[in-house]
């Protein structure tokens, strides 16, 4: 809004109270706000609500989990194809 204030000269003339220009997307800003936060509370009391009958988290085990893999492990086969391309550009260079 503040953008096409700035930069839109038709904008700007059909928009020269920028008290009510900003009112309006504030008070839209509050609707959708309020319309997410409904939403979002509506989603987890039904998932709550289906938890609780099935019971899966009381069979659930970490242990049975897959072990995690480290990240940052770099493979020696990356590291060597990334050695010889960087030595063939600097040749080529």
């Amino acid at each position: 809004m503040i953008a096409l204030l700035v930069f839109s000269s038709t904008y700007r003339a059909q928009h020269t109270n920028l008290f009510t220009t900003a009112l309006s997307a504030w008070s839209s800003w509050w609707v959708t706000a309020l319309t997410v936060l409904a939403t979002v509370t509506i989603v987890f009391v039904v998932l709550e609500q289906v938890q609780a009958k099935s019971g899966f988290l009381e069979k659930w085990d970490p242990r049975k989990l897959p072990p995690v893999r480290n990240p940052n492990r770099i493979q020696r086969s990356a590291s060597i194809l990334e050695l010889a391309a960087n030595m063939a550009f600097c040749l080529w260079w």
